[in-house]
């Protein structure tokens, strides 16, 4: 049996905003760095944990790495 759950709309009861990290993001994929950038996003949704985003031209191909 699956359950659905309706969609969140953002508003007062659930928020969302997207802000400049403001600071210097980098990713790595074991020893590897597959981003580096100080243009990351920061998403904040409802009580979720904040969640970053890095812009696709500051990211390598993940598959450079496998």
């Amino acid at each position: 049996m699956t359950t659905t759950r309706e969609p969140e709309i953002p508003g007062p009861n659930h928020p969302i905003t997207i802000k400049p990290t403001g600071v210097r993001v980098v990713a790595r994929a074991g020893a590897q760095i597959v981003a580096d950038t100080t243009r990351a996003l920061t998403l904040r949704e409802a009580n979720y944990p904040p969640v970053q985003y890095i812009p696709p031209r500051r990211r390598r191909p993940v598959a450079a790495y496998i």
